[in-house]
């Protein structure tokens, strides 16, 4: 089986890039990107093993095929694999193995079934109920939960997502940085963009800041900060005092996050008065952003999937956060 400082060499050599992912117990994990699709890999030296994650993908397949004994990068066109079969629980297992996460049973639910996921001494619950097809994530905040969230809002780990629309014309972009942290603050910002900073701004190389390395995202934001007008982005750093004061009002970190784009927002579209506000759908009931901006006067938020693909403000607003 190939090793870890192989596959390094291999990625560079195929023009991608790979960056240090998060901690986990007696291995390493990288997260490794071709421009367009991101996979994360568990390295675990004792036992020789590398784990494949993240979504189906011509990258994860590329990947997989040299694990497998491949000793030349294979091309980026390979097919990707047939999506795991079974229940929705079924993939959402697969998924919790190739992370390099652990599951168990969990406690009996009428109708359902529970499982414990746990990663380096954190847990979190996941309930599944088959006839409706509905899961649920209960747990404290914690990075573990709220990637199991993400996963069963969007499937990233059982669906292949369509590629969203790009969104053209002036508008601004907000993003957020920390949600899911047990430390540091929660950032919120926003960019207001329109044609000629749009297209400024994609050729100093700015797009989703996950799929770019940390020296590049400090460098691009530089650039960001000197093709937009103070007045036309504002960031908003919530410290932790500040943070579990806000926590605390609002019993709910969507109810949080909702109120702080649309603070970011209004400062400002207070400057532009650009109608169209884009943002990435953090929270299934999209009447929390919506309330938050009636409140406010704005106009009305656009809500979607993958916004930071589709927009280069909410991907300079990413960077920036």
């Amino acid at each position: 089986m190939i090793k870890l400082g192989e596959l390094k060499t291999l990625i560079t050599a195929r023009g991608w890039r790979w960056t240090p992912g998060k901690s986990i117990q007696h291995g390493e994990q990288i997260v490794v990107t071709d421009g367009t699709h991101q996979a994360s890999i568990n390295s675990y030296p004792k036992r020789g093993k590398l784990v494949i994650g993240g979504p189906v993908s011509p990258l994860q397949a590329a990947l997989v095929a040299w694990i497998e004994g491949e000793t030349t990068p294979a091309s980026p066109s390979t097919p990707s694999p047939p999506p795991p079969t079974g229940t929705r629980l079924d993939v959402l297992k697969q998924f919790i193995r190739e992370q390099g996460w652990n599951w168990g049973p969990g406690a009996h639910i009428p109708y359902g079934e529970q499982i414990v996921v746990s990663d380096a001494g954190v847990t979190a619950l996941v309930n599944f109920w088959p006839r409706r097809g509905k899961m649920a994530v209960q747990g404290s905040p914690s990075p573990l939960k709220a990637a199991l969230q993400a996963w069963v809002d969007g499937e990233a780990g059982g669906t292949t997502e369509a590629v969203p629309t790009t969104i053209t014309g002036p508008h601004i972009g907000m993003d957020e940085s920390g949600k899911g942290d047990w430390f540091g603050p929660l950032v919120v910002a926003a960019v207001a963009v329109d044609e000629r900073t749009a297209a400024a701004l994609r050729k100093v190389g700015v797009r989703d800041s996950k799929a770019l390395a940390p020296a590049a995202i400090q460098r691009i934001a530089g650039q960001i900060e000197r093709i937009i007008p103070p007045d036309q982005r504002h960031v908003w750093v919530m410290e932790p005092e500040t943070y579990n004061r806000l926590y605390a009002e609002h019993d709910n970190v969507n109810l949080l996050l909702a109120d702080a784009y649309a603070q970011v927002a209004e400062k400002v579209w207070s400057a532009t008065r650009t109608e169209t506000i884009v943002c990435d759908q953090f929270s299934r009931r999209a009447d929390r952003l919506e309330d938050a901006f009636a409140a406010r006067g704005l106009p009305h938020p656009v809500q979607q999937h993958q916004a930071e693909s589709a927009s280069v403000a909410v991907a300079a607003a990413s960077i920036l956060a």
